[in-house]
């Protein structure tokens, strides 16, 4: 059950990192939100996915006279369920060794703050410490921390020290990155959202770069210097609700490299950008459920007169590509159902449109039926020595072993 959800949970936010990397680049100044958005989406679809298995569906009923054919019953094997369970407990204990790993994070910098001092400089209300920062920490009032040696470094220096940390604190974004955060805790195995987050960090740091270089245009030496000087000797502060003018030096260089770069590479990220689009709509095509070539412009279901009767002629083909779509969340949970599909299928026994006119109670297992359709191939309708079209009505029922 939870295998295949978690697996289609990976490459979505695999595809939506794909999607980050081409749209931050048409983004400069908004970096973070985009990343932002990429984890809400990895969080967000897979869940909208698991809703419609879980939910129900309801009937489709149109007037009219299908031929009704002999019911067509899928048994799918289901996955054994200690590994479900185990997938889950495993979820829940590593959800919890993030969120534990965070808390002692946070204690940590609680008691660093104990030892800091407040004071001022250039007229704003800073705390001072012996190694700590330039850093913005807290979430509820936010602090901009200075270690001792800002003291000495210049007014130009301190003046670009607290514009970065003021222009974190403006843009909101330590609540960002501890939104971030909580995602990684509620669904910590998904490799996707470790490059979100990470990329995130990144993104925050390169928009709060460039509203400072806006803000202080013509001190772009002094700024990289300082940023060289800081990541130098930076000691990551823990837990989540902090900002920091250098972090990691693997950060640092791609900051640095940013900041004096002129091209703006557009061209390569509009064909970027138009190159993930085609992929997303091939993959909505392929993956997402619901989406089949049903074509609605046939006639409404009705009596036809016949001297014979049509059947399926390939029934085993269908019952395996049946078995092949049957929801892994239902099938593995093992729930089932029975739902009634209306054929429309032409003189040379072609399917042409299919509905659902007594659904099985749950929507997936109504769209499993409704993709497969089309696949299936019947023995045309005669009346006398003339072939037919007509509608049939077969039940389908999806039962898990």
């Amino acid at each position: 059950m939870i295998a295949a959800w978690m697996i289609w949970s990976v490459a979505v936010g695999l595809l939506l990192a794909v999607a980050a990397l081409a749209a931050e680049k048409l983004l400069a100044g908004k970096r973070r939100w985009v990343w932002i958005a990429a984890a809400l989406g990895t969080v967000a679809l897979p869940l909208v996915r698991m809703l419609p298995a879980l939910g129900g569906g309801g009937s489709g009923a149109l007037p009219g006279g299908p031929v009704a054919l002999e019911p067509l019953l899928v048994d799918a094997s289901r996955q054994p369920a200690f590994l479900g369970d185990a997938l889950v407990a495993g979820w829940v204990a590593l959800s919890l060794a993030v969120a534990a790993f965070a808390v002692a994070g946070g204690l940590r910098l609680r008691r660093r703050m104990a030892g800091w001092e407040r004071g001022a400089l250039l007229g704003r209300e800073i705390c001072w410490s012996r190694e700590t920062g330039p850093v913005l920490a807290g979430v509820i009032r936010p602090v901009i921390v200075l270690p001792g040696w800002v003291r000495g470094a210049g007014a130009a220096r301190q003046e670009l020290i607290l514009a970065h940390e003021e222009e974190h604190l403006r843009a909101r974004d330590i609540p960002l990155r501890l939104l971030a955060g909580v995602l990684l805790m509620a669904v910590p195995w998904n490799p996707a959202l470790w490059i979100h987050y990470r990329r995130l960090c990144l993104a925050i740091e390169l928009d709060c770069d460039q509203r400072v270089m806006q803000r202080l245009p013509g001190r772009r030496q002094i700024y990289g210097d300082l940023l060289f000087r800081v990541g130098q000797g930076a000691r990551p502060l823990p837990g989540l609700p902090v900002t920091a003018l250098a972090e990691r030096r693997s950060l640092l260089e791609r900051r640095i490299r940013r900041l004096f770069s002129r091209d703006p590479q557009v061209r390569l990220a509009q064909a970027a950008f138009l190159g993930f689009a085609a992929i997303l709509v091939v993959a909505v095509t392929l993956v997402l459920p619901g989406i089949n070539d049903r074509d609605d412009t046939s006639s409404e279901p009705a009596f036809v007169t016949m001297t014979v009767r049509p059947s399926l002629v390939n029934g085993d083909d269908v019952a395996r590509a049946l078995e092949s779509e049957y929801p892994p969340l239902l099938r593995d949970a093992g729930i089932g159902g029975t739902a009634v599909v209306w054929f429309h299928i032409d003189e040379e026994g072609v399917v042409r449109d299919q509905r659902i006119h007594t659904s099985s109670g749950h929507s997936a297992l109504d769209d499993a039926a409704l993709r497969v359709a089309p696949r299936a191939r019947f023995s045309p309708a005669q009346n006398g020595e003339d072939e037919v079209a007509v509608w049939l009505e077969m039940p389908i029922t999806f039962a898990a072993r």
